[in-house]
C-alpha cells in the first residue's frame, strides 16, 4: 500500500539446476561449475505510485547469472514489525540464451615426449549449440592455438571461434559427454600452459577458459643434465676416502626460479658414476663412499641418469681431492747404497719421496753396525737444502763408518703433518764397491 512504511527488501534469485542440464554433468573427483545464483543490489529497487496512488509498484533490473537457466524469484519486505513470509509458490523466470559454459573436468593422459591427450566433459551450451573448442597451449618462447570440433576432431586453420563455427559440423554428442583430442609436435621435457575455450555455432566464446597450469602439463624427456658431484662435507674426508654426493633428478622442483635437475616425470632406471674414466658398479641413491684412494690426489668424477627414454648428458667433471697426510714410507733397495765420497762417510741415494700433499721438510737416516753385540744406532738428520739433493752423505755424527763393516740403514721423511714410517732396513758397507743386501 502507498501509505505503508518499510525498512527494505530481501531478494533472492536461485537457479533451478535441472533446467540447465546440471544433473547430467557428473564425473568422479571433479567439481562441476553449477549455474550461479544472482545477487541483487536492493539499493537499486525503485518504487512508484500506481492505481491512482493507492499502490506502489517496486521494480529492479537483473543482470548476470547463467544463460538459458530457470531462476526462482523470492522477494520479502522487511518492516519494523518483522519480515514477510516467503511465498509458497515462487515465480520462475528464465534467462536468455548466451555464451556457452567453459569445458569441465579438464584432464591429461597418454603423456609422451612430443605429445599428450587432453580430455574434458562437454559443457552446457546455454541454449545455442556448441560448434567446438579452441585449445591454446604455450611453452617457453612459443604459443599456438588449434581448433577442435565438438567431437574432438582437429579443425585445421581454426584460430578463432568464428573459424570453428564456420567449419563443417560434426557429431556433437550428449551434453556432459567426454571430448578427447591430442596435441602433438611438442618439445620434449617442456611445460605447457593450456587454456580451452568453448565456441558455439554463432562464433561466441565462453566467458573464460578451462586451464591447466604449466606445472600440470609437461612432456616426457630424458633427465636433465645433472650438476657436477661434490664432496659431502658432512661426512669424514680422509687421505684415502671421502663421500661423493650428487643431486638426483626430481619433478618436485620444476618451476624453481633457481633451476633444478628435472626427471621430466619418468621413473629413473639407472645411475652411473664415473671415476677417472671408469664407471663404478653398484652405485645408488644420492651418495657414494669412495675408498682405497691415494692421499692428496685429485679424482675426476661425473654422473648421469637414465629413464625409459634414454640417458641424460654427463654432468660436468668435478675434481675432488683427498686430504694430505704424512709422507709415504720411503723405499730403499740395493741401489740405494752409493759410492762413498770421503774417508769415513757413506752415501745414501734417497730415491723419490712421496710427500702426500705437503712438501718434505726433513729427513732422518738411522745406521747401526749389523755385527755389533750392542746397540750402535745413530741418526743423521737433514734439513733443506740438503734434502733436495739426490744423495745424502752419512757421517754417523762425525764418528764415521768403518771399512768393510756392514751397517743397517733405514730412513724416514717429515712434512708439516708429521713423520712417515721408517723404511725397511737395507745393509750398506764401505768397500771399494759399495753393495747392499
Amino acid at each position: 500500500p502507498s501509505d505503508s512504511t518499510w525498512d527494505g527488501f530481501i531478494v533472492s534469485l536461485d537457479p533451478v539446476l535441472a533446467s540447465s542440464g546440471g544433473r547430467r554433468l557428473q564425473q568422479a573427483n571433479c567439481t562441476i561449475d553449477p549455474p550461479q545464483p544472482i545477487e541483487v543490489d536492493t539499493g537499486s529497487i525503485s518504487c512508484s505510485e500506481v492505481q491512482g496512488g493507492s499502490k506502489r509498484l517496486c521494480e529492479f533490473n537483473v543482470t548476470g547469472g547463467t544463460p538459458n537457466t530457470d531462476y526462482t524469484v523470492s522477494v520479502q519486505s522487511r518492516t519494523s514489525q518483522g519480515t514477510s513470509a516467503t511465498p509458497v509458490q515462487l515465480p520462475v523466470v528464465r534467462t536468455l540464451p548466451g555464451p556457452p559454459q567453459k569445458p569441465q573436468c579438464l584432464s591429461l593422459a597418454d603423456i609422451a615426449d612430443t605429445s599428450f591427450r587432453l580430455g574434458w566433459l562437454r559443457p552446457r551450451d546455454h541454449g545455442i549449440a556448441i560448434a567446438g573448442f579452441l585449445v591454446t597451449y604455450a611453452g617457453p618462447g612459443a604459443a599456438a592455438t588449434v581448433g577442435v570440433g565438438s567431437g574432438g576432431e582437429s579443425v585445421p586453420g581454426a584460430g578463432s571461434c568464428s573459424a570453428v563455427a564456420g567449419a563443417p559440423a560434426s557429431s556433437a554428442g550428449p551434453e556432459g559427454g567426454e571430448v578427447v583430442t591430442e596435441l602433438s609436435g611438442l618439445q620434449p621435457g617442456t611445460s605447457y600452459a593450456i587454456s580451452i575455450t568453448t565456441c558455439n555455432v554463432n562464433g561466441d566464446p565462453s566467458s573464460d577458459g578451462a586451464v591447466l597450469d604449466a606445472g600440470e602439463a609437461h612432456t616426457y624427456a630424458v633427465p636433465d643434465k645433472p650438476a657436477a658431484p661434490r664432496i659431502d662435507t658432512g661426512e669424514e674426508v680422509t687421505p684415502v676416502s671421502f663421500t661423493v654426493r650428487w643431486e638426483a633428478p626430481s619433478s618436485a622442483c620444476r618451476g624453481d626460479p633457481d633451476g633444478c635437475v628435472d626427471d621430466h616425470g619418468l621413473e629413473l632406471t639407472a645411475l652411473e658414476l664415473e671415476v677417472n674414466g671408469q664407471v663404478v658398479d653398484d652405485v645408488g641413491g644420492e651418495s657414494y663412499r669412495a675408498t682405497d684412494l691415494k692421499p692428496a690426489t685429485s679424482y675426476e668424477m661425473r654422473v648421469r641418469f637414465s629413464n625409459s627414454l634414454g640417458a641424460s648428458d654427463w654432468s660436468d667433471v668435478a675434481f675432488l681431492w683427498t686430504n694430505p697426510t704424512v709422507p709415504d714410507q720411503p723405499v730403499l733397495d740395493q741401489n740405494s747404497c752409493g759410492e762413498p765420497v770421503g774417508e769415513r762417510d757413506l752415501t745414501l741415494v734417497k730415491g723419490d719421496l712421496v710427500d702426500n700433499g705437503r712438501p718434505v721438510t726433513g729427513i732422518e737416516v738411522e745406521t747401526e753396525q749389523t755385527a755389533s753385540g750392542q746397540s750402535t744406532a745413530m741418526v743423521d738428520a737433514f734439513e733443506e737444502p740438503a734434502i733436495d739433493d739426490a744423495s745424502l752423505t752419512l757421517t754417523r755424527g762425525d764418528t764415521g763408518f768403518i771399512d768393510y763393516r756392514g751397517y743397517s740403514v733405514s730412513m724416514r721423511a717429515r712434512n708439516q703433518l708429521g713423520w712417515s714410517e721408517w723404511s725397511s732396513p737395507i745393509t750398506c758397507s764401505r768397500s771399494p764397491e759399495t753393495d747392499a743386501e
